[in-house]
């Protein structure tokens, strides 16, 4: 599957046997709800998530979910993106790569796995949406 730069709510996302889900021009921003749902993101048996243009680079994808479920990447499976769960638990194993960054509650190491932070992440960032003024300060000269 082929995703284009928008934002995308959906309630779950599950991609197993190998399926490639591909981010054709970024940034791409799921919103997923999880409603029902214990694992509301399931990446395992190879499943991939890539992004095309330009290669690697994890702020074409960003993920958001605000519930406690569980994120799994598990049994050879990679992406490359930010995931921001911070109530949810993550479970990585069996040679699962994540590039890019994540943000949660727990995470448990089944063994095999990796997480590659990308420190250009440390300077760079997008704000999906029209930026807003985030701060003020009055200076007294």
């Amino acid at each position: 599957m082929h995703l284009k730069a928008g934002c995308y709510n959906i309630n779950s996302l599950t991609e197993n046997g190998g399926g490639t889900l591909y981010i054709d021009s970024g940034p791409v921003v799921v919103n997923i709800a999880g409603t029902g749902q214990s694992t509301p993101f399931d990446l395992t048996g190879g499943g991939m998530i890539n992004t095309v243009t330009p290669k690697f680079d994890p702020m074409s994808f960003q993920i958001l979910y605000a519930g406690t479920g569980t994120i799994k990447l598990k049994s050879g499976a990679s992406a490359v993106g930010l995931m921001y769960a911070p109530n949810a638990s993550y479970s990585l194993g069996g040679g699962a790569d994540w590039y890019g960054a994540l943000i949660g509650a727990t995470l448990t190491d089944m063994g095999g796995a990796a997480i590659h932070y990308d420190r250009k992440l440390q300077k760079e960032d997008y704000i999906p949406g029209s930026w807003m003024l985030d701060s003020f300060t009055w200076k007294k000269d």
